[in-house]
């Protein structure tokens, strides 16, 4: 085993030792966040099952049967009728049936929709807690009366003017969508394309965050711990160049980080997943329309990242030589890479090309902006700046890990510390 693997796998161990790295940063988000979503699916199961609606009928026109019919035959309703003819016992006989919404349809009202003036229903939510399904109730039934309208105005209309296309006349405007993608004209809404886009454009801000902030903490976390441990000065002695200490430290603390984001992005995406319940997945997908991404695309977005993590990783190493513990060092941190990762989200809602010229230098300066770009601009075919974006990463992080390997080269990797504060004034005799 060479002297690099010994320091890498020594590395690793010491991390993996820690219980806290292990279930706080392994086992917790496989598990942590599948259970969440497990329970936001299962209260969304039950909202969205058949509710039951009571109907309080107090007309006796033919509309109101007919609204009583169309409510009988919508999927996932169960209708009540309460047998009481006051409000306040049909109130108490509908919550003893453990219905939900109760309906109350006014004298006159079928009058009133066929003269064209229209007419009112007053709906009764009967809330028995502060559950998402009591909410989902309420609003089920109001998209049940939309449907409702619908129905009964294309009837009226059916009536009134025989031989019309109620849908002519209650919509009489419609459009029909293209877009135009690298000049290539599709039959697809410009809507269904932003919300294709959309859903997809949080997933490479989401896994660069993740592993940022694991390889940022753990790589401060274990140069802090040596330090605080006075383990530093006895692994500088071992004959092993320092080089080598560093990019078997560097190596280790990776291979754990990227171990750990894996495992939040797998239970991430089970969690997000339970958001999903219920969607009818699009027809069209980006391939369709020319706005997939290439193996080779996928090949440069994964350098990209690694070379962000690299970057990260690098940055966090230089940093931690100036603390003395664990907290300070995670501070730090935290103080110097995350105000650098905050400012590349603005590109999942905003072109490059949309913002003001300083803005978008300052934010091409930020190493951890060009995974973000990358993602874009590869799914439109622009590989050039993709190509840029790596070579600035390669730039910066080359730069970083000169300034780390020069200060593991001396006893500054030792000495060298920020305080925070004023010094403690020496006593007065």
């Amino acid at each position: 085993m060479s002297k690099f693997t010994a320091i890498m796998v020594k590395e690793m161990k010491d991390l993996l030792r820690d219980p806290k790295v292990v279930v706080g940063m392994i086992v917790v988000p496989l598990v942590l966040f599948p259970a969440m979503g497990a329970m936001f699916r299962t209260g969304m199961e039950s909202a969205e099952s058949e509710i039951q609606i009571g109907v309080m009928n107090q007309d006796t026109g033919q509309v109101s049967q007919d609204l009583i019919q169309i409510l009988e035959n919508n999927p996932g309703v169960k209708l009540y009728q309460p047998q009481s003819s006051s409000l306040e016992e049909a109130i108490q006989e509908a919550q003893t049936n453990e219905v939900k919404v109760l309906l109350v349809i006014p004298s006159g009202f079928s009058d009133k929709i066929e003269h064209t003036t229209g007419a009112e229903i007053d709906m009764y939510a009967l809330v028995e807690g502060l559950g998402i399904n009591e909410v989902i109730s309420s609003s089920r039934v109001d998209a049940i009366i939309q449907g409702v309208n619908t129905q009964l105005s294309k009837n009226l209309i059916s009536e009134k003017v025989p031989g019309t296309d109620p849908g002519n006349v209650l919509q009489p405007i419609t459009t029909r969508g293209y877009t135009v993608v690298r000049g290539k004209t599709v039959n697809v809404p410009p809507a269904l394309i932003a919300s294709l886009v959309s859903s997809q454009s949080f997933i490479v801000p989401v896994v660069l965050m993740v592993m940022i902030m694991f390889v940022a903490q753990m790589a401060a976390t274990s140069m802090a711990t040596e330090k605080e441990n006075k383990t530093l000065e006895t692994l500088l002695t071992l004959p092993v160049s320092r080089l080598s200490i560093l990019a078997g430290k560097m190596g280790g603390t990776a291979v754990v980080s990227l171990i750990s984001a894996v495992a939040y992005i797998i239970g991430f995406s089970y969690y997000m997943s339970a958001f999903q319940f219920g969607e009818v997945e699009s027809a069209i997908t980006l391939k369709d329309i020319g706005l997939s991404i290439t193996p080779v695309g996928f090949v440069m977005l994964g350098i990209s990242i690694f070379m962000a993590v690299l970057a990260a990783l690098s940055l966090s190493m230089v940093l931690a030589v100036f603390t003395q513990d664990v907290r300070s060092a995670q501070s730090l941190v935290s103080f110097t890479i995350m105000p650098l990762v905050f400012p590349s989200m603005i590109f999942i809602f905003a072109d490059m090309n949309s913002l003001p010229v300083a803005l978008k230098y300052v934010l091409l300066a930020l190493p951890f902006s060009h995974p973000t770009i990358a993602a874009s601009a590869l799914a439109l075919k622009n590989y050039s700046i993709v190509i840029g974006g790596i070579v600035y990463l390669g730039i910066f992080t080359l730069v970083v890990l000169l300034i780390a390997a020069r200060m593991f080269n001396t006893e500054r990797v030792v000495t060298a510390k920020i305080t925070f504060g004023r010094k403690k004034s020496k006593s007065q005799p």
